[in-house]
């Protein structure tokens, strides 16, 4: 599924991401097994919702220890709670297109904010090819977005562990020959807010302008339904 800058519809599948080669993203065959699901179509900002997913079932955050980039323990359920909102995503430094578009999308977001919203916006990164990303890989990734990005690595059981616990099919490996590989794994951004839900998913392919929209939405106000606030 590539972005558009309109809107984009989707029913109750997820986007899985086949990052193999450029590989567009494609939707999962049921939302049992391929993650959290939504419950509306992507609309565009200005009318009254959200530009991203809205999930029908919020997904609880969990509490997760893992490696950051300087090699030091990134405790997210801690972190979280001192953020107004916290974007979780899962990739690897491998990927040629989804992954560093996602980030590159965020970090120009952030930059286009106000800083007095931006700064209360915690972006985490977690791979699932930790045989390759290695704390130092990542630093060196996810410097080329924004260093104030936390990028976690961590045993590849606990990583599978973390995916089921928020109900996304864990990511799986694609041989391509020659000793080479690609992940094809989960693609969106989990957005948690300070009640400990995530009731909004970003897809690949939304536009900077609709992710600060909804960035700024979710940092001042919180999860609000559509027609309550």
């Amino acid at each position: 599924m590539r972005g558009r800058a309109g809107a984009i519809t989707v029913g109750l599948g997820v986007v899985l991401s086949a990052c193999a080669g450029g590989v567009a993203a494609t939707e999962g065959s049921s939302p049992a097994s391929t993650g959290p699901t939504a419950s509306a179509d992507v609309i565009t900002p200005g009318e009254g919702g959200y530009s991203g997913l809205v999930l029908e079932h919020p997904v609880p955050l969990v509490d997760f220890t893992l490696t950051d980039q300087h090699g030091r323990p990134y405790r997210f359920a801690d972190r979280a709670r001192e953020a107004s909102l916290t974007l979780l995503a899962f990739g690897y430094t491998h990927c040629p297109d989804i992954c560093p578009g996602t980030m590159a999308q965020l970090a120009i977001a952030l930059r286009e904010l106000p800083p007095e919203v931006a700064s209360k916006v915690e972006v985490v990164f977690v791979t699932v090819d930790p045989e390759r990303d290695t704390p130092e890989a990542l630093r060196d990734w996810i410097a080329h977005f924004d260093e104030r990005f936390s990028a976690l690595s961590g045993p590849d059981r606990k990583i599978v562990r973390l995916q089921r616990s928020l109900g996304i099919r864990p990511a799986t490996r694609e041989d391509l020959g020659g000793g080479q590989y690609a992940m094809n794994h989960w693609a969106a951004v989990l957005a948690f807010t300070p009640d400990g839900l995530a009731h909004v998913t970003f897809p690949f392919g939304m536009t900077v302008e609709q992710l600060g929209h909804d960035i700024v939405e979710l940092v001042r106000r919180g999860f609000v339904e559509e027609g309550t606030g």
